[in-house]
């Protein structure tokens, strides 16, 4: 049995922008990107935030640049 989803996200911000990224990283999921084994001072919060979700990526690697694609597994309609 399979299931897609399509979603769609419309963002504005009501607080300085400074202020939002403060509340994503002091309440958010942190995770850390690692690659064969090797841990990066990269690092990606998602915050449940009402009805969504909102992601922040913090680069704090002054060398290496991070592209990703990132896959996701859904459970009770839960970003685990």
């Amino acid at each position: 049995r399979g299931c897609s989803f399509n979603c769609t996200y419309y963002t504005s911000m009501i607080k300085p922008i400074d202020d939002a990224l403060e509340v994503i990283e002091s309440n958010g999921n942190k995770n850390q990107i690692e690659h064969n084994s090797i841990q990066y001072n990269i690092f990606y919060y998602i915050l449940k935030d009402g009805s969504g979700y909102v992601w922040y990526f913090k680069n704090e690697d002054p060398v290496i640049i991070f592209e990703g694609t990132f896959y996701f597994k859904l459970e009770n309609l839960f970003i685990l």
